[in-house]
Order: C-alpha cells, then sequence, then structure tokens
C-alpha cells in the first residue's frame, strides 16, 4: 500500500466518509478504550475533542478557542512501543498545558505515575520569563479500573490544598480522574455537562450503542463518524489492530 496517502492523521479525516455508515450495526471490533485508537480519534475530531474538554474541565465549548496537539501522532511508529510519553499533549487557549491519559490496565502505582506526568513539565519556562508566566497545568486521567477501592466517585477533581483549611495552595496543578468502571455513581452535574456519555461512549461495545448515544448527546457524532472512519480504513485498522494485540500480550504477562 502507498504510505503516502497516510502523510497525517488530518488527511484521512478530510477524505469522505466511508459508505456504510448508516447501516453498520454489531459488536465494534475496536473501541475507544483502544488508545491508539483513542489517540487518533481524538487529534482527527477536534470538534469532539473540544467537546469532550468542555465536558471534562466544565467549559462552554466557546470558551476553547485554541486547542493546540502538542504531541501529533506520525504513522510508522511501533505500536509496541510507546515512543510518546503522553497519549495526548494539549495547549489551551496558548494559557494551559493539559496532559490526557488513557489507562485500561489496573496499576497499583497509578497515582504516582500520575503525579509523574502532570509535575514532568511544570516550570518549563524559556528564558527571559518569569514565575508568574508558569502556565496552569492539568492531568486527565481516564481509567477503566478503581483508582481507590474504597471509593465509588465517577469523577473527581484534586488540587494541591491546606490540609486544616481546604485552601487552594496554588490553582496551576490540577488533576481530574474518570473512572468508566464506576458510571452508575454519575451524579446529575456529571450527566448534565456531558461527562457520563462521554464514558458510556468509551465503553460502548456496539455500533447500535454508539448511534443511542449519539441521538441523546448530538456532540458525540462526529467521534462517532470518526471511529467509523479510522476502522473502516485497511491500514489504519490494521494499526489499531496491532496495538490491541500488543495490550493483550501486555495483559497476560502481567496477570
Amino acid at each position: 500500500m502507498n504510505e503516502s496517502k497516510y502523510m497525517s492523521i488530518a488527511d484521512i479525516q478530510a477524505r469522505p466518509l466511508p459508505p456504510g455508515f448508516e447501516t453498520v450495526s454489531g459488536p465494534l471490533h475496536y473501541t475507544l478504550l483502544n488508545d491508539l485508537l483513542f489517540r487518533m480519534v481524538f487529534e482527527a475530531d477536534q470538534n469532539g475533542l473540544k467537546s469532550l474538554l468542555a465536558a471534562l474541565l466544565h467549559l462552554k465549548e466557546s470558551d476553547i478557542t485554541e486547542l493546540k496537539i502538542k504531541n501529533p501522532f506520525r504513522f510508522g511508529t511501533r505500536v509496541d512501543e510507546k515512543k510518546y510519553i503522553y497519549d495526548l499533549y494539549l495547549l489551551l487557549n496558548n494559557k494551559q498545558k493539559i496532559h490526557i491519559e488513557l489507562q485500561v490496565l489496573s496499576q497499583s502505582f497509578w497515582t504516582d505515575r500520575s503525579l509523574c506526568y502532570l509535575c514532568r513539565d511544570f516550570g518549563d519556562l524559556n528564558s527571559g520569563e518569569n514565575y508568574k508566566e508558569v502556565k496552569p497545568h492539568i492531568q486527565i486521567d481516564i481509567l477503566d479500573f478503581s483508582l481507590f477501592e474504597d471509593s465509588n466517585e465517577f469523577f473527581a477533581t484534586y488540587h494541591l490544598a491546606n490540609d486544616k483549611t481546604g485552601r487552594i495552595y496554588s490553582d496551576k496543578l490540577t488533576l481530574h480522574v474518570l473512572q468508566l468502571n464506576k458510571t452508575k455513581y454519575a451524579t446529575e452535574e456529571d450527566k448534565a455537562c456531558g461527562i457520563y456519555y462521554w464514558a458510556k461512549l468509551f465503553k460502548a461495545t456496539t455500533w447500535e450503542e454508539l448511534k443511542f448515544l449519539t441521538e441523546k448527546q448530538a456532540s458525540l457524532q462526529s467521534t462517532v463518524e470518526t471511529m467509523y472512519r479510522f476502522t473502516a480504513d485497511d491500514y489504519t485498522r490494521e494499526e489499531i489492530r496491532a496495538r490491541e494485540e500488543a495490550l493483550r500480550v501486555q495483559r497476560t504477562i502481567e496477570s
């Protein structure tokens, strides 16, 4: 196959939607829990990415005026080696750095790992800049396991705060955790801002479920179409399949 067709994610997204989307049904071969599909979809689907961020950060989509992906995907990267540090590394409105991590395998050290992600680039100032110019850093963890076994919280936000008074030490470090296995504990606020429907989208296993969700939440439509676009393409589907196999091997070794 001529790989020059696949210079970038945007190149694929610009092509017409492959035929068959209106009638596709049955089980999904690959879901958004595949981190490679997740990365491809949200890099391609800027509307969906804005909608997801707006839900997670409790913003209006109109508040997101500029969204830059700082670690764009490159075809040809070996799928069994995670060359990139973050699943998605974003710059929001040229003011906030955001790391989004999707993790489906339970890790007892996840709190330490996520803190490393959150703090890795904090204070990364250019020559001549002062401390007031440090950009806020936001870590968003999308997990398919329980972060704390004694908690049933679906979506949580953490800050650096005073133990006695709860006063925030700085609002420039924030960590959000979405637990996909806790959707039944979603609050009315989680549903109103759309986080609940995004979580259901990640966990969906059939095309029928995806299409039903788009009827409930119209902002999911472009993301579902983008999923179809990548899974219907021979080249990208093979990349996704190879990543799925690598994850399967990893799960087997860890178990």
